[in-house]
């Protein structure tokens, strides 16, 4: 109940901030646009929203700060997770074809796994970018941490965050393109500061 009521603070926050989310929207949607800099582009969004979060005054330049700081930290972790989808992939092939009693639990093990490192993913490249050590390992660590001792906040986060997405597309489709990236990386910096213990940037009343 207390995310909750914090969320809901969140939110009144975005009202005042939803001119800067959508700039910061604009230009990840545009530097997408090449393919290859998805992940710097990635970086740049939750590097701007970070800072806004935090109350901090932020530009376009905010972005290609973040863009250039975390482009090859973007990467490695674009990579990691090629790795670990595509393993995913192939424990789940070679187990749903594979004879046996035990074959179908195995099947649902690998898509546990897969779900759980979904939803490690509200927290590992946002940690990146708040952590001193600048350490993708450590980030994976401690999002496990995270998420082990907050499991409500992550998945009421991924929850939202699935919803935005679904709903845009059904109803108002591409124009939510200057607005819904910006918009879910914005909860889940706000989501993450809940967590760290950060909840002074969004309600100070709560400890």
């Amino acid at each position: 109940m207390r995310f909750v009521r914090y969320l809901g603070r969140s939110f009144v926050k975005i009202y005042y901030d939803i001119f800067d989310i959508v700039i910061v929207n604009v230009l990840w949607v545009l530097l997408s646009l090449p393919i290859i800099t998805i992940p710097g582009a990635m970086a740049g969004l939750f590097y701007a929203t970070s800072r806004l979060v935090k109350n901090e005054s932020i530009s376009a330049r905010t972005f290609f700060d973040g863009f250039r700081k975390y482009f090859w930290a973007s990467w490695r972790w674009t990579l990691m997770n090629m790795i670990v989808f595509l393993a995913i992939y192939m424990n789940y092939d070679y187990y749903l074809n594979a004879e046996g009693p035990n074959s179908k639990w195995l099947v649902g093990i690998v898509i546990g796994f897969g779900m759980i490192w979904i939803m490690l993913q509200l927290f590992i490249f946002p940690l990146l970018i708040e952590q001193r050590e600048k350490s993708l390992l450590d980030a994976v660590r401690n999002s496990i941490l995270l998420f082990l001792r907050h499991p409500g906040p992550a998945y009421l986060t991924a929850f939202l965050v699935s919803a935005f997405a679904l709903v845009s597309v059904w109803l108002f489709g591409i124009p939510w393109l200057i607005f819904l990236g910006g918009l879910c990386a914005y909860l889940i910096t706000t989501t993450l500061m809940y967590v760290i213990g950060k909840t002074e940037y969004v309600n100070p009343t709560v400890s």
